[in-house]
């Protein structure tokens, strides 16, 4: 069985390993496939639309499969890069541990995955292996949108105002004490299972659609946890073209095509590991609320325990991946004692919604 690593606990021929096998993932074309299929199933709705589940989540974002189709998606991933060389595993990074000093995290090195872009490059990435001079990395999916450099600018963003004037902000990673809020929460997804600020669970909080100002336990204003860490990596400047408009340009890990940059799937792989921790929490807390997860049937179509996800055959269903050791890998630490959890209070069920009527744990 696979071990998927913190990257802090990686060798360097671990990390050497992992980025050869991505080059030559990129250099076959496998690469860019698993690309596209994320900015497609980020333009596939899920129906059925309308009111009762407006707005409508995509075929793998804003709703409650959010998690098992990153799962999926990440496996697939691994076994590509284990075709290539078979004893790599996907390593996690988890970005509360370079919170406090994100421009110094491991993960930034000239060996792994290279750092933020430079501003006389328009922010493309100058060091690294996936560096635009490296001539490894050149981007082919929404290059004419964002440009065939992989390109980031850490923890800012700027916009050009209709004066003429810029705007910007800085941003932060999440802490432990972010994260801490998704963990404690008892139920995984609540009606009507989108990315609303008010849809409470794990899956919408660990998403990053929760703010500050719809739960004042949050203690950073934007958006959190997941979806933070991209606006963090990618960041946005203004650009001039060449008939003199101003736009806002982002970095590569914000639009659909964001694992471009392979630092997408380092931080989906902690993403997918606290779903593993929540699920082994909740199994000891609650073991009568199997299978932990919700809608069970009656959410927005893709986004059912058994319903198929796109774009992939009809078995590869939320039900097929709760287990992740089942896959064939693990995490370092899932043989730690996990901790307690508070336990937040579940929404009342919503009329016909009989994922609730099951358990209202889930």
């Amino acid at each position: 069985m696979g071990v998927r690593k913190n990257v802090r606990s990686l060798n360097d021929g671990e990390r050497e390993a992992l980025v050869s096998a991505l080059i030559e993932l990129k250099r076959n074309g496998t690469y860019d496939r698993f690309v596209q299929d994320h900015v497609d199933a980020m333009a596939a709705g899920t129906p059925p639309a309308g009111a009762r589940f407006s707005p409508v989540p995509n075929a793998a974002h804003r709703g409650p499969a959010f998690l098992p189709w990153h799962r999926e998606y990440l496996l697939r991933l691994e076994r590509a890069l284990q075709a290539i060389t078979p004893d790599v595993s996907l390593p996690y990074w988890d970005w509360t541990q370079d919170a406090p000093d994100p421009m110094a995290s491991p993960v930034w090195s000239d060996g792994f995955m290279g750092g933020s872009g430079t501003e006389s490059e328009e922010w493309r990435v100058t060091d690294g292996p996936f560096a635009r001079d490296k001539g490894n990395w050149t981007l082919t999916v929404e290059a004419d949108q964002h440009g065939d450099a992989l390109r980031r600018r850490f923890g800012r963003l700027e916009w050009p105002l209709p004066d003429g004037t810029t705007e910007g902000s800085d941003w932060t990673l999440p802490t432990s004490e972010d994260v801490g809020l998704a963990m404690a929460e008892r139920h995984y997804d609540a009606y009507p299972y989108n990315d609303s600020t008010f849809t409470t669970g794990f899956r919408n909080r660990l998403e990053g659609w929760i703010p500050s100002t719809a739960d004042p336990m949050v203690k950073t204003s934007g958006v959190q946890l997941h979806n933070r860490v991209h606006v963090f990596v990618a960041g946005a400047w203004v650009e001039t073209a060449r008939d003199g408009t101003r736009r806002a340009a982002v970095g590569s890990m914000l639009p659909s095509s964001s694992p471009n940059d392979p630092v997408f799937f380092l931080h989906h792989c902690f993403v997918d590991k606290l779903w593993a921790d929540w699920q082994r929490a909740r199994a000891l807390a609650d073991p009568a609320g199997r299978p932990h997860y919700a809608p069970l049937s009656g959410g927005p179509f893709g986004h059912n325990l058994h319903d198929p996800m796109y774009p992939w055959r009809r078995d590869r269903t939320p039900y097929a991946v709760l287990d992740h050791k089942a896959l064939g890998y693990e995490y370092d630490t899932d043989n730690e004692q996990p901790a307690p959890l508070a336990l937040s209070i579940a929404p009342e069920a919503a009329p016909g919604d009989e994922a609730h009527l099951v358990s209202p744990y889930l």
